[in-house]
Formats: C-alpha cells, sequence, structure tokens
C-alpha cells in the first residue's frame, strides 16, 4: 500500500527545547491533508448542507468527499507552477 501524501504539517511551529531533549522536538499538529479536508467541510456547513438526521452512510460518504478533494488539492499544489502576478 502506497503511503498517502498528506502534505506535511499544516501549521507547523519551531522546534522547542526541551529539558530532556537537548535535540528539540516538533509539534506538527494536523497535516495540510487534513486542513484542506476540514476548509472543504467548514463550507458545507457554513451552507447548512448537512441535516441534523444524517444517516452514518451519508456522513461517511461526505468524509471521503472532502479528503477525496484535499488529495486533489495536494496534487494540484505539488504540480503547478507558482503564479506570479504583476
Amino acid at each position: 500500500m502506497t503511503p498517502i501524501n498528506d502534505g506535511g504539517p499544516a501549521f507547523p511551529s519551531p522546534p522547542v527545547e526541551s529539558a530532556t531533549d537537548d535535540r528539540g522536538s516538533q509539534r506538527d499538529g494536523m497535516s495540510l491533508r487534513d486542513a484542506f479536508a476540514l476548509g472543504a467541510l467548514q463550507g458545507d456547513v457554513t451552507k447548512e448542507l448537512f441535516d441534523v438526521n444524517a444517516s452514518p452512510q451519508y456522513l461517511l460518504a461526505r468524509a471521503r468527499l472532502y479528503y477525496r478533494m484535499a488529495d486533489s488539492m495536494l496534487i494540484v499544489r505539488s504540480t503547478s507552477a507558482p503564479e506570479t502576478h504583476a
């Protein structure tokens, strides 16, 4: 199975010195993939597209859609040249 490209940390913090670890540690939080999926979810929630009685199957299908969208965003992000604005 191929590992999922999660895009790395969405909001990385600099290494933090620890009393027990002189190498420092990194607190990465959520992945960029998770942040993209969350953005898609927030759009649906904002538009009130969810029925409070939605079935678990419907919610799972929506979650899969958000991650498919996130995966597509990561692909485009890694293959697109940065745009320049005059």
